[in-house]
């Protein structure tokens, strides 16, 4: 149990006793991570390619106080480490494919891009992702019992995608957003199979952040600036500037030091192949949630009170009944219309007795317009039912035809007495035509489940454009997810941690 002294951020996110590894730490998002791994206590190596700027980034930015170091250079004496950062990456060529003319857009691509480019950009991007980690698996391994002293999944590995690689444009570079792509998909693979070793494995997939990739250069200090308007002239990035380095630094210290981050992956909404780069905000959810609210009551009550008012004009009258035939999709109407004329033929012939009862028929008392309005609202329930329990997608869904019975029941105990029951032109036009008997206002069974079901279509395309899973976000999620990292059957997945969410995933 723990206390409230240690939920405070210097515990909850302190490296102390940290050893890591950052490769392209010189420089960009990897000395930003190096930077916050140190100034929280950890003792940080950063590789690279050029030497000067290795040690001119561990000089300028040494912490000031506490145990953390940045030191240049792989680990020479060290037995373990706790943290692999594959930061180092490359761009690669740019060719942005702006043309509409085929031959144009050929020779655009063509002439700026090469296959050697694309292998030096898989080999830096993917594949030395992979042998870096590899190589560095016993030195994690070592930090954690029985080796070490750590608890299992204590140690790991953060790979450093981008939001390029899970993007619909190409932004002008297809090798580096497929390679990022390619980042991302080798992470999934490593922490399915390392946690095998009780190694964590999960990835940050940033936006636009300051580095010599997104700036073209370094300062003195190793630093990079990105101007807001740069990122303003993109017009998808929806704050409008660029990432901070401590909201990467943030990002950084929390998949080093959570041990469930492997089990519980972040990922962005995506709905219809589109992202809007937005979620609901509390205010907009508790609007589609009262709104929902709203329509449920109203359905309640609806039937509740028309079911009372049938038991009390009912008491000396005959209970009627018929047969409902329905289908869930419009693309049977044809069949259905068909079909109930058969039927309707078909009974008539085999049993005795008017076929005409059958008809559905307005009680007395009930006008036209009741009658018309009530099949609009008998429909529009059983209409949005079907809609949210069968069309909609979740792990309940087997059980949809149990709740789609249940409210054809509910709207035909007052439906049945007070119109008929239609809510399907189909269960009045088949007994009509057999009878054959219209009465005047035979119209309304088809008038009616006709704007009952645009009503419900309507509704229901309102809560998917709101968003509505957002209201109870996690409904269908699998509590057993939420429990620390088990090797016995456990599927483990990787974390994607996007970073500066851009409208156009």
């Amino acid at each position: 149990m723990a206390e409230t002294r240690e939920f405070s951020a210097q515990t909850l996110f302190s490296t102390n006793g940290f050893v890591a590894v950052v490769t392209g730490g010189g420089t960009g998002i990897g000395l930003m991570a190096t930077q916050a791994l140190a100034a929280n206590g950890a003792k940080v190596y950063i590789t690279g390619r050029r030497v000067e700027a290795l040690e001119k980034a561990a000089k300028e930015h040494q912490p000031a106080s506490g145990e953390g170091r940045i030191i240049p250079i792989g680990p020479k004496k060290e037995k373990h480490i706790h943290l692999l950062v594959c930061n180092a990456g490359v761009a690669g060529p740019k060719a942005e494919p702006e043309q509409t003319d085929a031959e144009d857009l050929r020779s655009r691509l063509w002439n700026n891009e090469n296959v050697s480019d694309w292998q030096d950009n898989y080999q830096t991007n993917v594949a030395a992702v992979y042998f870096t980690t590899v190589a560095f698996l016993p030195l994690l391994q070592a930090a954690m019992r029985p080796k070490g002293e750590l608890e299992p999944y204590s140690a790991s590995v953060l790979t450093i995608s981008s939001m390029s690689g899970i993007m619909r444009h190409a932004q002008g570079h297809f090798s580096y957003n497929t390679a990022k792509g390619a980042t991302i998909q080798l992470t999934k693979l490593m922490s399915a199979e390392f946690q095998k070793a009780g190694i964590r494995v999960n990835s940050i997939a940033p936006g636009y952040f300051p580095s010599e990739m997104t700036a073209k250069e370094s300062d003195d200090r190793q630093k990079s600036h990105v101007p807001e308007e740069k990122i303003q002239e993109k017009g998808h990035v929806p704050l409008a500037r660029p990432g901070r380095e401590i909201e990467m630094g943030m990002s950084v210290l929390y998949l080093a030091k959570n041990q469930n981050s492997t089990t519980m992956p972040y990922r962005p909404y995506l709905r219809h192949g589109n992202n809007h780069g937005r979620n609901l905000s509390p205010v907009e959810a508790d609007l589609v949630a009262a709104t929902s609210e709203f329509v449920g009551t109203f359905w309640f009550l609806f039937f509740g009170y028309a079911g009372q008012l049938m038991a009390i004009d009912q008491a000396n009258v005959a209970a009627l009944s018929g047969c409902l035939p329905w289908k869930r999709t419009a693309i049977f109407i044809f069949s259905q219309l068909v079909a109930c004329m058969c039927a309707g033929a078909v009974v008539k012939v085999l049993f005795p007795g008017d076929v005409a009862s059958l008809n559905t028929t307005l009680a007395p008392g009930v006008n036209i317009a009741q009658g018309l309005f009530a099949e609009m609202f008998f429909t529009s329930y059983l209409v949005f039912l079907v809609l949210i329990l069968a069309v909609e997608k979740s792990r309940d869904t087997f059980m949809a035809p149990i709740g789609i019975g249940l409210a054809l029941f509910v709207a035909e105990i007052p439906g049945i007495y007070y119109t008929g029951g239609s809510l399907n032109p189909a269960r009045s036009f088949g007994c009509a035509v057999a009878a054959p008997s219209f009465p005047g206002y035979h119209w309304i069974y088809w008038l009616g489940p006709a704007l009952g079901a645009i009503i419900a279509s309507g509704y229901y395309r309102f809560v998917k454009i709101c968003h509505y899973e957002e209201v109870n976000p996690g409904q269908d999620a699998d509590a057993a997810g939420s429990r620390a990292p088990s090797t016995h059957g456990v599927k483990w997945l990787s974390n994607v941690l996007l970073i500066g969410l851009d409208q156009n995933i």
